[in-house]
C-alpha cells in the first residue's frame, strides 16, 4: 500500500486496442518479473481493464490474476465459477 508520504515513482500506462491488452498483460509480467515495482497502474479501454486487475488483486501476483483472465479470456472459458466471467456480465 503506498503511503501518502511517499513519492510515486513508477507508473504503468496501458493503453486500449482489443488484443493489445494481452500485450499490455506480458509487459506487465517482465516488469514483475524484473523486479520493477508499479506505484500506479491505469489505461483507457482494454488497458483500464488491465489496470483495475492489477491495482484491485487482493492476490501477492496480481500478474497471475491478469494472465488468467487473458487465457480464460483466450480459450473462451466455460468456466462459469470465474471471477472475471462474473464482473464482466454485470456491466
Amino acid at each position: 500500500m503506498q503511503n501518502m508520504s511517499d513519492p510515486i515513482e513508477n507508473v504503468l500506462i496501458l493503453q486500449g486496442g482489443g488484443s493489445l491488452g494481452a500485450f499490455g498483460c506480458g509487459v506487465y509480467k517482465a516488469l514483475v518479473r524484473n523486479n520493477i515495482k508499479i506505484d500506479i497502474a491505469a489505461g483507457t479501454s482494454i488497458g483500464g481493464l488491465n489496470a483495475a486487475i492489477i491495482a484491485g488483486s487482493k492476490e501477492d501476483h496480481p500478474e497471475r490474476e491478469l494472465e488468467q483472465y487473458w487465457l480464460e479470456l483466450a480459450e473462451g472459458s466455460t468456466n462459469l465459477n470465474s471471477p472475471f466471467i462474473e464482473w464482466n456480465t454485470q456491466y
